[in-house]
């Protein structure tokens, strides 16, 4: 039978346009739902009456006429009753479940708030949900005919138990079925009609069983649906200027993955601190000089790196500080030099004509003085005599 299938299709589909005529005056469910929609006669009453069904949007939805197929538990969702067929006739969901498990064919629902229903009466710009299901689920096809004959096949992954959403975007009679491994569907017909702002009543909350539909939230979620163009998510919508990431409504990322700030991105030498881009702080916690951070032997003067000086205002001599007793000569602390070429003893200048012996200073002898002078006179002659440095090196 498999290949013949599409011809079942387009037969289905004739079938049902041609029946859909019988209709007329809209034969319609009882429902415990009121309305008020400026309309005229029979599509008055039955926009009234087939308000269970839909829902509406204060302004236009841009988005999906139909939507992919999403999982739906039957359980604890189940209606009351069913209006099946074109005729609208009521039968208890029990009864109608017992009968649907034994043939195990695919069946196509238009879901309200109590009931489902084969056919309904629609304002233009309305919500619907339609309830597919299917023995095994797999890989159809959904068709539709629109108002001007034209046909609409869409592939989809259905499962068991299926939610599509339906948005009645063009005025007229739009009929669906689907087709699973050669297994067609019931068709739905829905009636979309010419539609004014209407002021609608429901019921309270909880006069309606646990599934209950019409709810605007619940059209957000199906159709990723959110006032001012903000985006859904987990069933929430996100604040002006965030999107849903991972699940959670968060401020989008910049380009190089930091978070906005104020809806802002920072420049790249700064960071979001309570809401205000602010320069980083180098690891050090010292301030940026520049843009960039200075190392660490330098710091910023009018916006330069420059060596920071030593506490007694020496310069650093290869980044280090020389001792109060040192000087720094070619990049080495060094001892510095007492006037008149005197020995430096534990750090002080001994007195003229007084030597260095085990960290004390003390006169020099005769002999000593006698054998320096030798030896001065011996640099002298080769040369390597300092004057600057008087007699002492050569004690």
């Amino acid at each position: 039978m498999g290949k013949y299938w599409p011809l079942m299709v387009l037969s289905a589909l004739i079938l049902t346009a041609c029946l859909s005529g019988v209709h007329g005056q809209y034969p319609t469910p009882s429902t415990g739902y009121s309305a008020s929609i400026p309309s005229s006669g029979a599509d008055k009453n039955a926009l009234t009456q087939y308000s269970e069904y839909y829902t509406m949007t204060t302004a236009p939805f841009p988005g999906t006429h139909i939507t992919v197929p999403e999982k739906f538990e039957l359980t604890g969702n189940m209606p009351s009753k069913i209006y099946y067929s074109n005729q609208q006739q009521a039968v208890p969901y029990y009864q109608y479940q017992t009968y649907a498990t034994y043939t195990g064919g695919n069946s196509l629902w238009i879901q309200g708030a109590t009931s489902w229903t084969q056919f309904a009466v629609v304002p233009q710009s309305a919500f619907l949900s339609l309830i597919a299901a299917s023995p095994k689920g797999g890989n159809g096809y959904l068709y539709e005919i629109n108002p001007d004959g034209g046909l609409k096949k869409n592939r989809y992954y259905f499962y068991p138990s299926n939610r599509i959403g339906f948005y009645a975007d063009q005025i007229g009679q739009h009929i669906l079925l689907f087709v699973i491994d050669g297994q067609v569907s019931n068709s739905v017909v829905i009636e979309v009609t010419a539609y004014s702002q209407p002021t609608i009543y429901y019921p309270p909350i909880y006069n309606q069983p646990s599934y209950y539909v019409p709810a605007f939230s619940y059209y957000q979620q199906l159709f990723k649906l959110c006032p001012d163009g903000r985006q859904l998510c987990n069933g929430q919508c996100c604040p002006q200027g965030q999107n849903c990431i991972d699940g959670r409504c968060q401020t989008p990322l910049c380009s190089d993955g930091r978070a906005k700030c104020s809806g802002l991105c920072c420049p790249a030498d700064k960071t979001c601190i309570n809401g205000v881009c602010q320069p980083i702080a180098c690891p050090d916690g010292r301030a940026k000089c520049s843009g960039l951070c200075c190392p660490a032997d330098k710091t910023c003067i009018n916006g330069v790196c420059q060596p920071i000086a030593c506490p007694d205002g020496r310069a650093k001599c290869s980044g280090q500080c020389c001792p109060a007793d040192k000087t720094c000569i070619n990049g080495v602390c060094q001892p510095i030099a007492c006037p008149d070429g005197r020995a430096r003893c534990s750090g002080q200048c001994c007195p003229e004509h007084n030597t260095c012996a085990s960290g004390v200073c003390r006169p020099v002898t005769e002999a000593e003085a006698r054998a320096a002078e030798s030896r001065r006179q011996q640099a002298a002659a080769n040369g390597t005599y300092d004057p600057t440095k008087g007699i002492t090196p050569y004690l």
